[in-house]
């Protein structure tokens, strides 16, 4: 065969392989919390979150330098400085716009910033807050899709379930844990077990003094708290053990008498997101120091 024939079905034939591999590429689409769909030829590379948890998730599976900017709250790497800073809870339109994102992440929307976003040709993903971990090992998942950093993300949910396991297996053979109070913040805003905070006190076997409450995130009396009676007070809005000690009233509460007043990081057990065990783990060591 003459030689110029052979390169011209060698030619041929790489053009075929081309065209089957952009044939393979299938579009993928998201549906947010909202109802609204983004569809994506390609994994989003500018990409501005509005959310801290999902900053982090970024981060971890390693989609960092595809965000141009984030919420004030959060960065990557983690407590850096390094990514522009933006206010999701008083965002402006023009300043996010400004960056040129392929995608917006949002898990709040105030004065309809998602609608004034896609008013302004911007995608958004509205994805809410999830109501218990498994949502957020699913969110998880859903970032590494989006980044095409699949793997990442399953690895990353297989390493929080293997540290979620081994915390669990620790209190197996415990029947029923200790009466608690998570405190938010010093106006007594807590969080029943039906919340990704909650859970994380029902794995531990803990009663959540806050169970009967008429919403997930209730601002309780100091009276409720005194008739709840908890056994352990955690605090993770920055208060000390000693103002609470302090507080009218609360000397008699069980955790006051016998000292049982803990401190943890709010962001591990306020954040959904890759560092939620740390938060478990935290919580652990509140409830059960004495293992």
């Amino acid at each position: 065969m003459p030689r110029f024939l052979l390169l011209c079905l060698l030619l041929l034939f790489l053009a075929a392989c081309s065209d089957g591999e952009k044939q393979a590429v299938q579009p993928l689409t998201f549906t947010g919390s909202d109802g609204v769909s983004v569809t994506f030829d390609s994994p989003p590379k500018r990409i501005v979150s509005l959310a801290a948890h999902a900053t982090e998730i970024f981060c971890q599976v390693g989609a960092g330098d595809d965000l141009v900017a984030v919420d004030k709250f959060a960065n990557c790497p983690l407590k850096s400085t390094e990514k522009p800073a933006v206010d999701a809870f008083q965002p402006s339109l023009e300043a996010i716009v400004a960056y040129e994102p392929d995608l917006v992440y949002v898990w709040y929307d105030p004065g309809d910033l998602a609608e004034s976003l896609r008013a302004a040709n911007v995608r958004v993903l509205f994805l809410e807050v999830p109501d218990d971990i498994a949502g957020v090992f699913e969110n998880i998942e859903l970032i590494g899709r989006l980044t095409a950093r699949e793997k990442e993300a399953t690895a990353l949910v297989a390493q929080m379930k293997a540290r979620q396991n081994d915390i669990t297996e620790e209190i197996k053979d415990l029947t029923k844990g200790p009466r608690v109070f998570h405190e938010l913040d010093k106006e007594l805003f807590t969080v029943r077990s039906d919340t990704f905070i909650g859970e994380l006190y029902r794995l531990l076997k803990a009663e959540n003094i806050a169970d009967k409450a008429p919403t997930a995130f209730p601002q309780l009396s100091a009276e409720a708290v005194v008739a709840g009676d908890p056994e352990i007070i955690v605090l993770s809005d920055g208060e000390t053990p000693a103002s609470v000690k302090g507080r009218p009233g609360w000397s008699g509460i069980s955790a006051v008498r016998e000292n049982r007043i803990c401190e943890v990081d709010g962001d591990l057990t306020s954040r959904p997101g890759p560092r939620i065990m740390e938060g478990l783990e935290a919580l652990y060591e509140c409830l059960y120091e004495d293992k």
